[in-house]
């Protein structure tokens, strides 16, 4: 049988990797304090461990029926036809058992056909219970029934939430169908092509009669082919089915050309994944449904409508969102649970019942009959049914009651293995088959607290106690503790704490990630001030620096002879003098620690059980990765194939070395000398030819042993190796085909990875000597690279004669050694070469700087390409003090600081004229050349060698030294020494010392031993970043094992078919529980015995807090499903949607396209256009007299409308469908006509403002007598014309938005296809797009690192870039910005601007890469600034609520239209210069600059985006055509809701009150998607919002984040005191909760949205204020005490407060005016200069203001 997985030996092994991992990635020098720390690790996950509990699921199968098709053929259920064409095409056997939803659901639909009312069928079930069938059977037997009318479009409807789903389950049902010509299929998505032209230039498959190819052959406006490419004529139906998407569909709707789809044909319209439709989407999707049925003339009776999912909530709750998704009575609804099935044992069998130690040691009965027939499983297969999702602890203390827990776990570990292997045949199902479930994370650090005290999951050190993880204060005591830390250079341990001055304390440091979060939005964050420091008793001798006396019970220090703990800074390590910049918190990469637990994870697999195994990575292995943002999954696999792909050079490079043998060495060095011996006699000359040969060769195998053996050689001998053909090239991945691998392929791709790939990869590895603690083979101690001939030269006579006699003999003796060292210092520098250009290209091109192909001379470094031998600086220079250290070592007493410079200078010299001079010739792998030796030719040349690393030797070390002081291992030792940041203590140490090192040995055994590396990891992404074509063949690679690690974003997440899996990995835990299940359920589809479903809980706080209380995550409810028919304003879109359908199908117009079906502004209102002026005098505007705007014909249109009785009719019954069920005031209301009058002025009134922007632009068009400043706006206007009606009316919330491709930035990339190009598409709403797209973005998407480089652009000059305009800031604090020439004064509060405005740019169309750089298999993703501030345009006040629930004083006001702008001011914060020409843009260095002056650096001499010649230019010499300092923006409009809670909480408050409202603004945004029952994701949210009289005041502004604004705030206004209330209650939960949450956590308002900032929320403030507030009583806020004596923070000023705009102005006003006297104004002139150069910190400016 086939090998099966074991998920609970899985979760050992990658515990154990994960604790071995973090022991020797973060040595510490104390063992005992190492060995603690390890045994945290490797324990349990509520103890501080690296992996939670497991928790294990009973995998039970679904219930099967009675029923298979023949026998429902013989009831007359099923249809005879369609039982045969499945039968014949071999896709579900006539005698297979349904499962009993299955049989259902075919029952269900068929016993409605003969009723009036057709029913809506709700089918639920697990992941992979064959849902799908459930609407699939009963769809295509009503069609088999049911002939299509003529001319009445397509019978049946699929709608998919995405078209990945789309395409999977097309080609599924075409599998079904082939062979028959009755029923056709049409899948209509973005990507099929219009006609035949178009789907042969895309590469679209020709297919069976009964699928349809394109477009127009589904409209019946084109000829057809078959999949033999043969003509066949017209078709003379459309399809009978329809697969599409809901975004499709409503295109459809809006497209006169695609009404034939639509007609009385429809009988069946199924919604899959109906679990994605709830809230606003459902409403959307119902209110798309009822207009879809309004196009066919049919009501939702006359169509049998399903829904599918995995979770879509409680049973009880599915028939009234049924009811209302479909629009049909509760009484139409049928629910059909898909129920799973208890195994059936046989009856306990009488007899002995087994001990614990036969359980454990193996000793049970093996046979399916015995095992199933005991007790323990009996009872295993009880707790599991009544439980379905247990802890193993728990598991095993209710199956064992009475044992050992350790003991009981054990033996439970050992009986779900066999009860998930044990079955009777191999296709059988096991007795159990489970799914194990665990969490894992990285190391969260440590606190100290200085007492004995035992602690929950603390261990004694140095008389204190060390816990794992983050405390200010103990959870248990209340004392206060410090942070650990570690010199990464040396081990040492430190403390490391936060210093407060102001307050006088000092507090633990957080232990920040030590890489930054993949998609961490707030990255720029004030650093505080952080100390390191140790204890007086560890001091070195003579340490003089800053003393503290830390007292624990307060957090407080005082100076020396206070009470408490004395400790010292420390700025440097006291063991090995590094900087205090390597020390490193207890804390590890985050994507390093993901990365290793999935290579453990792959490991534990079982291979693929067929023949092709042997042909395919890790033997067919695989594993599916999730993450929720596309840049986590596109960063996923190539990270880690790049990572493991290293891991297995270094593994062959290990296993494939010749192994130094020293008594080997002795036996060859007798034979040589015995056949010398044999030699010296008189033989004969074949003898002595013979002899001579075998000596020849003794000589070149002592030579490989002890010189070492050439570097090709040793590439000869490891291009043999089979780990080869594991390695895995990500730039030759894209031409794989899952049709076309095999054998052949397989060692074809061995080949080119021995030919082209390995001699790279393994020079990559040895060429380079890595500084310390960086980690290769070298450094390992593993492999020595050898200078071929050194060994010869000996100590220059002119040097001897130079120095003391002392040293010179100290040199004589240790040349050779002393030579080696300084070459191996050479080459960490960069001064070597892989011996051929191309190949230094291509190894500095995966490297943001030049990391080797350097030549070195003796003491001039020019360039960047020019290093010297001997260092400027005569101390610090690695090579100087380690010269300058062996000096002292050799001449007692050691030299003045003079003389060692001068005898460090001479050596050197007579070095460099030593290996000068032999270069090329003794020394072949030294090259010689005269490189350039200043700024320009006329300066002279120098003399420079560099290193041919291909001509050096190899060999495993003969001898290995350790540094006592830092652990470093070198082959070489010159007097216990070598050239390193600090100075070493080199001894002597074994192979099998090392082996056992804390910090080498387990990566020495790995590489050696280990069955990780001897697979390969192939990554891929799948992902909307690639298009449908690309998506589809990574999936198929997967699913035949050709690619073995997928990351997939949601993609996956659905019912996509990949296969079997045995298990799942999420990169990171999803938001909620509905993600989890739908992940989890794709480990373990097949039933086949046990499958893992593993999460990685990032360093975030919410995933931590999942990560401790993983059982509330599970036990958490499903959100109920709901329509919110009772929003007006969605009702309301639609019913314009409706209208404006209606009146264009009164219309031909030639514009049919998806967005242009509705035309362009400049037609639709008619608008006055303007030329360009390009001649010598001014042009006149384009007059428009006499010609209809579209807007006046659909006014004409709707007046007519009023007058026809039978028009008046039929719309009266569409208002009737449309708002049928609709609860909210005024939906709808009022006779037909007055609805028609409204309609006409909304649509009048919604462009009113777009009009008015165009007209003043306009108008200053026609003021302007400046030419430049005139095309400047004809762009301006052009681009106002050219956008398209749809977009404007759904932007102005007019039409609904939801469907259509509105604000969507691409970053459109140029390539060759060659290179793949067609492969992307990325896009990105335009808020998420500002932030990753913006030029200067390094993006990963397909493996390959793209770049943007500009603006793109669609046409010529300015507004082919986007809209311009300006973002101003009132002296209130409000930010609002204009399209418009003139800023003018603030549209909230009437103020006027308080700076000069920033000059916008909206791009149009997004971003664009540049022909020149095309995207590169590399791994380089850049983020040019993570600070994208939000500003928000409050426009009119809808609505404003005084004592807003209740409370006095608070008051809220709403703004139904709203918008949300998003800046970027590029990597410099100065803006972006942007060529006009052809978009190219890149960051600006400071502000200023103008035409030429001040631009980035190349930026003049830039290439055209579109040219791809690197080299050339885009403009001419005295052009300037670039737009300078710009800002880019996107906007989103919505509605708003201000909550002022000014009269409380202010910006000046002591301390300050932001901490308060940002946990009230958490509170209110999670209690009110709950009071909802929303996605929290649909709350927007900013926390710190100016209000109140002139901005001083705080407030909350929360607003709809769905574009366009959906009602949610606005109901959220009505339920005002409800919802404040509920946000109290959030805060508060329990007593128990409120006495130990500070602030914030998983049961209050800690939530995987909840977005972390500097500012900490401070939630028992914002609980004490809320509940002040709804009590009726006085708050009075928390005041801090201000020490006496107040120490600056030195905090930058950008960061260090929101308040020094404010203290900045009075102190200009204050020292300006005639009311201070001379002696003030001094004083404040410095606290002035003080403030510019960010010498004040938050407190000190605080309370600046509150002196003035």
């Amino acid at each position: 049988m086939a090998e099966q997985l074991n998920a609970i030996r899985m979760a050992d092994a990658i515990r154990e990797r994960l604790a071995d991992f973090t022991a020797s990635d973060m040595f510490v020098r104390d063992p005992k304090l190492s060995a603690n720390m390890r045994c945290v690790w490797a324990g349990k996950g509520d103890d501080g461990g690296l992996l939670s509990d497991l928790w294990v699921e009973g995998a039970f199968p679904s219930v099967p029926s009675r029923n298979t098709l023949d026998t429902l053929v013989s009831e007359g259920v099923v249809c005879k036809g369609l039982r045969d064409l499945l039968v014949r095409n071999k896709k579900f056997p006539a005698d297979r058992y349904l499962y009993a939803h299955q049989s259902e659901s075919l029952r269900a639909a068929t016993a409605g056909y003969e009723q009036e009312h057709k029913p809506a069928i709700v089918v639920t079930a697990g992941t992979g219970a064959g849902k799908t069938e459930s609407f699939l059977l009963p769809m295509l037997n009503d069609l088999f029934r049911h002939a299509p009318r003529s001319g009445e479009g397509v019978s049946a409807i699929i709608l998919y939430p995405m078209n990945a789903l789309v395409n999977d389950q097309v080609d599924r049902l075409y599998r079904w169908l082939k062979g028959q010509r009755d029923l056709t299929l049409f899948n209509f998505t973005s990507e099929t092509p219009e006609d035949k032209r178009a789907a042969d230039r895309a590469g679209t498959d020709y297919w069976d009669v009964c699928r349809i190819r394109t477009r127009q052959e589904a409209r019946m406006q084109e000829e057809w082919y078959n999949d033999k490419h043969e003509k066949q004529g017209m078709r003379h139906h459309v399809p009978r089915i329809l697969v599409t998407n809901y975004s499709m569909l409503e295109y459809m709707l809006c497209r006169p050309q695609d009404n034939v789809f639509f007609g009385k044909n429809l009988r069946t319209l199924v919604l899959d994944e109906a679990h994605l439709y709830t809230g606003v989407l459902a409403t959307e999707i119902t209110l798309l449904q009822r207009r879809l049925l309004l196009r066919c003339c049919l009501n939702s009776s006359d169509v049998l409508q399903f829904a599918t999912s995995a979770t879509l909530g409680k049973a009880d709750d599915l028939k009234p969102f049924a009811a209302k998704l479909f629009s049909k009575d509760e009484t139409s609804i049928q629910v059909i649970v898909g129920e799973q099935k208890k195994p059936a044992l046989p009856p306990i069998s009488k007899g002995q019942m087994p001990s614990m130690e036969d359980i454990c040691s193996g000793r049970w009965p093996q046979e399916k009959e015995v095992l199933s027939a005991t007790p323990l499983v009996h009872s295993l297969v009880d707790r599991l049914w009544d439980k379905k999702l247990i802890r193993l602890s728990e598991l095993s203390a209710n199956l064992f009651p009475a044992e050992n827990s350790e003991r009981a776990e054990e033996a439970t570990r050992v009986l779900l293995g066999l009860c998930a292997l044990t079955r009777k045949n191999i296709d059988d199902f096991p007795i159990l088959p489970n799914r194990i479930h665990f969490l894992f994370r990285g190391a969260q650090g440590f606190t100290v607290f200085f007492d004995s005290i035992k602690r929950k999951n603390g261990f004694a050190w140095n008389g204190w106690t060390v816990v794992p993880g983050y405390f200010e204060r103990c959870p248990e005591t209340g004392v206060c503790g410090l942070s650990l830390a570690r010199c990464n250079e040396c081990g040492k341990v430190f403390f490391h704490a936060v210093m407060n001055r102001n307050k006088g304390t000092l507090t633990a440091a957080p232990p920040l990630p030590r890489d930054d979060n993949e998609d961490d939005e707030d990255k720029e964050r004030e650093t505080p001030k952080e100390i390191f420091l140790a204890a007086t008793k560890d001091a070195s001798d003579g340490m003089t620096s800053m003393e503290y006396v830390f007292n624990p019970a307060t957090g407080k220090y005082g100076g020396h002879g206070s009470k408490g703990v004395t400790l010292r800074e420390v700025v440097s390590c006291w063991h090995c003098n590094a900087d205090k910049r390597a020390f490193r918190a207890f804390v590890t990469f985050s994507s390093l620690i993901r990365n290793i637990a999935a290579e453990a994870a792959l490991a534990e697999l079982p291979p693929k059980a067929t023949a092709d195994a042997a042909w395919l990575p890790a033997r067919g292995r695989r594993l599916l990765a999730f993450s929720d943002s596309r840049s986590s999954a596109a960063k996923l696999g190539p990270s880690l194939s790049r990572q493991h792909n290293r891991q297995i050079i270094r593994a062959l490079i290990v296993r494939g070395a010749p192994i130094v043998d020293r008594e080997l060495i002795e036996v060859i060095n007798e034979e040589i000398q015995d056949v010398r011996t044999k030699l010296s006699r008189d033989v004969t000359s074949v003898v002595r030819t013979r002899l001579e040969r075998q000596l020849q060769e003794k000589k070149r195998e002592l030579r490989q042993y002890t010189v070492g053996g050439s570097v090709a050689e040793w590439l000869d001998i490891l291009k043999m190796s089979p780990l080869v053909s594991e390695v895995f090239d990500a730039e030759q991945s894209g031409e794989h085909t899952h049709t076309k691998w095999s054998q052949r392929e397989w060692e074809k791709h061995s080949e080119h990875i021995r030919e082209n790939i390995l001699p790279l990869r393994f020079m990559s590895e040895l060429a380079l000597r890595p500084r310390w603690p960086q980690i290769a083979l070298e450094t390992l101690g593993l492999v020595e690279v050898v200078y071929p001939g050194l060994e010869e030269l000996s100590c220059p006579d002119t040097l001897i004669g130079l120095l003391p006699p002392v040293l010179s003999e100290f040199f004589k003796a240790n040349w050779a050694a002393f030579s080696a060292s300084i070459l191996d210092s050479l080459r960490t520098d960069g001064a070597v070469t892989f011996g051929d250009y191309g190949l230094d290209k291509r190894y500095n091109e995966d490297r943001p700087y030049i990391a080797l192909g350097k030549w070195f001379s003796l003491e001039n470094s020019f360039s960047p390409w020019l290093i010297a031998l001997k260092g400027k600086d005569s101390n610090r220079h690695r090579r100087n003090a380690f010269v300058q250290s062996l000096i002292r070592k050799a001449v007692s007493p050691a030299p003045d600081q003079s003389g060692l410079d001068r005898w460090t200078s001479l050596v050197f010299e007579n070095l460099f004229n030593q290996l000068a001079e032999k270069a090329t010739n003794t020394l072949s792998w030294l090259a010689v050349a005269d490189k350039q030796s200043g700024e320009n030719s006329s300066v002279g040349t120098a003399k420079a060698l560099q290193i041919n690393f291909p001509k050096l030797a190899l060999r495993t070390p003969l001898k290995l030294f350790r540094c006592a002081t830092t652990g470093q291992v070198w082959p070489r030792s010159v007097a216990g020494d070598a050239p390193a940041r600090v100075r070493l203590d080199l001894k002597p140490v074994t192979p099998e010392e090392l082996d056992q090192d804390a910090r080498l040995g387990r990566q020495r055994r790995e590489y050696r031993e280990s069955k990780l590396f001897e697979i390969g990891i192939w990554g891929d992404e799948h992902s909307a970043q690639l298009t449908p074509h690309e998506n589809r063949r990574l999936q198929d690679l997967f699913r035949v094992g050709l690619r073995n690690l997928l990351s997939s974003t949601t993609t996956l997440e659905l019912g996509i078919d990949i296969g079997g899996l045995n298990a799942v990995l999420m990169a990171n835990l999803p938001p909620g529980k509905a993600n989890y299940l739908q992940r989890a359920g794709r480990a373990g589809r097949r039933a086949d015995g046990s499958s893992a479903v593993i999460g990685f809980a990032r360093p975030s706080a919410y995933e931590q807090e999942v990560f401790k209380r993983f059982d509330h995550y599970l036990d958490s409810p499903l959100r109920r499903p709901n329509v919110f028919l009772d929003r007006t304003q969605i009702v309301e879109r639609h019913w314009n949607a409706f209208l404006l359908g209606e009146f264009y199908r009164t219309l031909s117009r030639e514009e049919t396209g998806t967005m242009t079906a509705y035309g362009r502004m400049g037609w639709f209102c008619n608008l006055t256009t303007v030329p360009y002026w390009d001649k010598s005098s001014k042009p006149d505007e384009n007059s428009v007299r006499g010609q209809k705007s579209g807007l006046t014909l659909f006014v004409e249109f709707l007046n007519k409308a009023r007058t026809d009785t039978s028009v008046l009719a039929e719309f009266d019954a569409a208002r009737t469908r449309i708002r049928a069920g609709c609860g909210g005031a005024g939906a709808l209301d009022g006779s037909i006509p007055e609805l028609l009058d409204a309609a006409a002025k909304r649509f009048t009134d919604a462009l009113a403002p777009w009009r008015k922007d165009y007209e003043e632009i306009l108008k200053a068009w026609k003021d302007t007598v400046q030419p430049r400043f005139a095309n400047k706006l004809y762009h301006q206007l052009k681009l106002l014309s050219e956008i398209t009606v749809i977009e404007t009316l759904a932007n102005c919330r007019v039409l609904p938005r939801y469907g259509f491709p509105i604000d969507l930035h691409a970053l459109k990339v140029v390539a060759s296809e060659q290179n793949n190009g067609g492969d992307f598409r990325l896009e990105r709403k335009s808020l998420q797009a500002l932030r990753e797209y913006v030029p200067g973005s390094k993006v990963i998407a397909g493996n390959r690192t793209v770049t943007s480089h500009g603006i793109l652009k669609h046409g010529v000059g300015e507004r082919a870039l986007g809209l311009s305009g300006q973002l101003a800031t009132c002296v209130n604090g409000h930010s609002f910005y204009t399209i418009t020439p003139s800023v003018g004064n603030c549209p909230y509060c009437g103020e006027g601007v308080s700076r000069v405005p920033k000059n916008l740019l909206l791009p149009r169309n997004g971003y664009t890469t540049a022909a020149w750089d095309e995207p590169e298999y590399r791994y380089e993703p850049h983020v040019v600034s993570y600070r994208c501030p939000v500003h928000v345009q409050l426009h009119e006040l809808t609505q404003s609520v005084a004592d807003f629930g209740g409370v006095s004083g608070l008051s809220a006001a709403w703004f139904k239209d709203g918008e949300i702008l998003a800046i970027h001011d590029g990597e410099k914060g100065k803006g972006f210069a942007i060529c006009t020409k052809c978009g190219f843009a890149d960051s600006e260095d400071d502000y200023g600059g103008t035409g030429r002056i001040g631009f980035p650096n190349g930026f003049s001499e830039h290439a055209a985006l579109a040219n791809p010649n690197p080299l050339s230019h885009c403009w001419k010499d005295e052009d300037a055509p670039v737009l300078r300092n710009i800002t880019l923006a996107a906007q989103q409009t919505t509605e708003l809701l201000l909550l002022d809670f000014s009269p409380w909480l202010f910006k000046f408050g002591v301390p300050p009150h932001d901490a308060i409202i940002a946990a009230v603004a958490a509170a209110l945004k999670l209690s009110g998607a709950r009071l909802l029952e929303i996605d929290a994701r649909e709350l927007g949210m900013i926390d710190v919002f100016p209000a109140g009289e002139n901005g001083t005041g705080l407030g909350v502004l929360l607003y709809d984040d769905i574009p366009g604004g959906c009602g949610h705030v606005r109901d959220l206004m009505e339920s005002a005191d409800d919802w404040l209330r509920a946000a109290r209650d959030l805060l508060y939960v329990n007593a128990p909760h409120h006495k130990a949450c500070l602030h914030g956590c998983i049961d209050c308002i800690l939530s995987a949205f909840f977005r972390e900032t500097v500012i900490q929320p401070d939630r028992c403030g914002a609980y004490d204020l809320l509940n002040a507030l709804l009590s009726g009583q006085q708050w009075q806020a928390p005041r801090i005490e201000v020490p006496q004596t107040v120490i600056q923070a030195q905090l930058p000023l950008h960061s260090a407060s929101k308040n020094s705009r404010v203290l900045k102005q009075r102190l200009q006003s204050l020292i300006s005016s005639n009311s201070a006297m001379p002696f003030e104004k001094k004083v404040w002139k410095t606290v002035l200069e003080q403030l510019k150069e960010g010498r004040l910190s938050e407190q000190e400016i605080a309370e600046k203001l509150a002196e003035l």
